[in-house]
């Protein structure tokens, strides 16, 4: 199966993410919903002000990418990460990342770069507020 090198993935406000799948993710980042947390769709629906329809979505699509679990029987849980499979999980992107950059380094627009400065300074941002602080100090350290 050819690679498309044009291809990007999901970005938050993009089609392939909706808005309920970038608010909850948002909570799992805030710590509001922590790791082995169980997540009630009739709940989290009402807290987010939708029906559990989008919600059912969000779910399928944040297992797709790791962030949560569906436990039959059981319902939905915000996924944990033990010490090996974080260690798996950056010794992969240790390899993977500098290919990735080789190859589109030379394909970024300026608005590309402005960009990534935004984010840098969202980054800095996060990591100087004591609520965010801990999420986030691994990325920017």
């Amino acid at each position: 199966m050819p690679v498309d090198v044009d291809a990007t993935p999901p970005q938050f406000g993009d089609s392939q993410w909706t808005e309920v799948s970038s608010r909850i993710l948002g909570l799992v980042v805030s710590g509001d919903l922590p790791p082995g947390s169980w997540i009630r769709e009739n709940d989290l629906a009402g807290r987010l002000g939708v029906s559990r329809t989008p919600i059912r979505e969000a779910f399928r699509e944040l297992v797709g990418v790791g962030v949560v679990e569906v436990v039959p029987r059981r319902g939905t849980r915000v996924r944990s990460y033990d010490a090996e499979e974080i260690e798996q999980i950056y010794r992969s992107r240790a390899v993977i990342e500098p290919y990735v950059m080789s190859e589109s380094v030379g394909r970024l627009t300026e608005d590309d770069f402005a960009t990534l400065s935004e984010l840098t300074e969202q980054m800095k941002s996060l990591g100087s507020d004591p609520r965010t602080r801990h999420h986030s100090a691994s990325v920017i350290n």
